[in-house]
């Protein structure tokens, strides 16, 4: 069970508007790679340094991949790519590479992670 605080605030569209009130989740606490590799080393036959390993050099070819325009799909986790922002023109000829504004990464979960994020439960922090 997930669970949420609530915060006021602002529309930063219309700073005129009334504040609303919004859930946010709490999260308790980050996970480190030290930690991914121990789970998964106790789940496999593969020592903990070897997780760290592969790990490492996925973490590694992720990014020199998407420099490269490649999409990179990680399975049942979900899907890396890139997007730009960039400035719009009347005509298609003056659109240069200077019109990137900022490049994103993106994500795009797995359908598996889509359905256990549909099945998420939520419960409200009581302040006393």
């Amino acid at each position: 069970m997930l669970k949420f605080n609530i915060v006021q605030r602002k529309d930063p569209r219309d700073q005129n508007a009334a504040p609303k009130f919004y859930a946010t989740l709490n999260r308790v606490q980050t996970i480190d790679l030290e930690y991914i590799a121990n789970e998964l080393a106790t789940k496999s036959s593969i020592s903990k340094g070897d997780v760290m390993s592969i790990v490492t050099n996925l973490i590694d070819l992720v990014p020199k991949e998407l420099s490269m325009g490649r999409t990179v799909n990680l399975g049942k986790l979900g899907t890396f790519f890139l997007n730009v922002n960039s400035k719009g023109y009347e005509n298609q000829d003056d659109v240069s590479p200077e019109a990137v504004k900022k490049v994103n990464v993106k994500f795009r979960p797995s359908g598996s992670i889509k359905t256990l994020l549909g099945s998420l439960k939520f419960t409200r922090i009581e302040f006393i």
